[in-house]
């Protein structure tokens, strides 16, 4: 969310209410929950662009945004 400010961009409209949900203590249920733990495998490879880590060039890259 702190990116998505900064930057004004990124994210799914799904995923930023998810994220604005979570912020806030709300709870979710087993299945969005096990839907956002099988995110994270599917983009690990984003991990290997430039601008993914701080301090490279175009950080924060898009990949790090989404």
């Amino acid at each position: 969310m702190k990116w998505r400010k900064e930057e004004g961009r990124g994210g799914t409209k799904v995923g930023i209410s998810t994220a604005r949900l979570l912020a806030k203590g709300g709870l979710i249920g087993p299945k969005k929950g096990m839907h956002i733990a099988n995110y994270f495998p599917c983009h690990e490879y984003y991990q290997k662009y430039e601008g993914y880590k701080a301090g490279e060039e175009g950080y924060p890259s898009n990949a790090g945004l989404d």
